[in-house]
């Protein structure tokens, strides 16, 4: 509410124009002034009364961004009171954005909350931010301290949510989570990232391991790999456990456990594997059609791929047939 003594200020603040005003009158009827000084004379009184009737002073500012209420700030706090100066939403935010749909983000002490019209908070101001709202969910993080691991735990990371204690020095943490329109998580801040929705899931990250999630918060893939690379046209990623390759789907199914090395592209239907510097083949459905037992293979072409086995050489079938061209002796 806008206090007696400020509106005393915007008083006195008139007054010195009104006298400006008085004496600039009596000088020009004095040099017998034109109309165009009563003009410029019409417009200081003018501008003095727009002053006056808005009352915007270096003390209190006030926009009006909805019906029937005005925007006010007190001492660095914002909020919100009627035509009447009744607080309708408290002057106690250090920021109140713009009104979108019913809400405007918040801020206060540093955590980003959302109110609607009423002041009423749909988001308590707890977050370090809330990104975007994308098909009725939002990215948000809170900044937490990494603590010593300890002896007894398998945790990398156990963040704690108070403030830093004095005389340590401890690492900040991001934890993030989802948020739905109305304030619900629907994943609480747990994951060290949350990448974007692609294909209704998200890549997720948790102790340097990555899986996905949907859009209701659900696993589709558990946190468990070092890496998962893109879906390629048959609808698997590589991934990697302990640096051993293999394939998961996109409904998060391990077509190929990682146990290799190494995987090559598919040509004509079958794709290199190597494991313990020795190769084979692989077949579109992750299953291992020709043993890892061979010094050096060629990718399949025409039904055929050439192998080099302890100095025997000579070409495979799709199903690991053997045709000897030449043996070493």
């Amino acid at each position: 509410m806008i206090l007696l003594h400020e509106f005393c200020k915007m008083k006195n603040h008139f007054f010195k124009l009104y006298f400006n005003a008085t004496l600039f009158k009596k000088q020009c009827l004095f040099t017998n002034c034109n109309m165009i000084t009563k003009i410029l004379l019409f417009i200081l009184f003018l501008n003095a009364f727009i002053g006056f009737t808005t009352g915007q002073t270096s003390h209190a500012n006030k926009k009006r961004e909805l019906r029937g209420l005005v925007k006010v700030e007190i001492n660095g706090k914002y909020g919100f009171v009627d035509d009447n100066g009744t607080e309708v939403i408290p002057v106690k935010y250090d920021y109140i954005g713009k009104f979108e749909w019913g809400k405007a983000k918040v801020k206060q002490n540093n955590y980003i909350g959302f109110i609607d019209k009423e002041g009423r908070e749909i988001i308590p101001p707890k977050y370090s931010n809330i990104g975007k709202f994308k098909k009725g969910v939002a990215k948000v993080y809170v900044i937490v301290y990494k603590e010593e691991k300890e002896e007894s735990s398998s945790e990398i990371l156990r963040p704690k949510y108070e403030d830093k204690e004095k005389g340590k020095k401890m690492e900040p943490i991001k934890l993030y989570g989802l948020i739905d329109e109305d304030g619900m998580e629907v994943v609480p801040p747990k994951y060290h990232q949350i990448s974007q929705f692609s294909g209704g899931r998200a890549k997720v990250c948790l102790n340097h391991l990555y899986g996905f999630i949907n859009r209701e918060g659900d696993e589709l893939v558990a946190p468990k790999y070092e890496h998962i690379g893109p879906f390629d046209e048959y609808g698997w990623a590589k991934v990697t456990i302990n640096s051993l390759i293999g394939f998961i789907d996109d409904d998060g199914n391990e077509i190929v456990a990682p146990r290799y090395d190494y995987i090559g592209k598919f040509s004509d239907g079958r794709a290199k594997v190597k494991y313990n510097e020795l190769w084979g083949f692989i077949d579109e459905m992750g299953n291992e059609i020709v043993p890892v037992k061979y010094d050096n293979v060629r990718n399949f072409k025409n039904g055929k791929a050439k192998f080099n086995k302890k100095g025997v050489k000579g070409f495979l079938d799709k199903y690991g047939n053997e045709v000897i061209t030449s043996k070493k002796t």
